[in-house]
């Protein structure tokens, strides 16, 4: 199945600012969120509902990729079924006379 990673983090800071070079010199390689010191209970509770929010999204996004590769392999197998049972067909049809024991095992695979 299809791995997804994504990476967040919460950095706060002290007021003033944001510090720039925080999220640099760590290297964060996805979503970086700046909070700045103090920090009030009704900023944080927003920061959590909406990083959660943003994790639910990407469960939604993996378990749709993954169905997506699921109906592939199931198309394929079906193309292949259907390959094998044209095959079967035209090779009775080109030789009749071909007893149905043998006819039964080309078939069968």
């Amino acid at each position: 199945m299809v791995g997804y990673t994504a990476h967040s983090a919460a950095f706060p800071t002290s007021s003033g600012g944001a510090d720039p070079t925080l999220p640099a010199g760590l290297e964060v390689g996805g979503l970086a969120l700046l909070l700045e010191r103090p920090l009030r209970k009704t900023s944080l509770i927003s920061t959590v509902r909406m990083v959660l929010r943003a994790r639910r999204r990407q469960y939604e996004v993996r378990d749709h990729l993954n169905e997506q590769v699921r109906i592939g392999l199931e198309l394929a197998q079906a193309a292949r079924s259907k390959d094998e049972f044209s095959r079967c067909l035209r090779m009775n049809c080109a030789i009749p006379w071909l007893p149905s024991v043998m006819r039964a095992r080309c078939c069968s695979g």
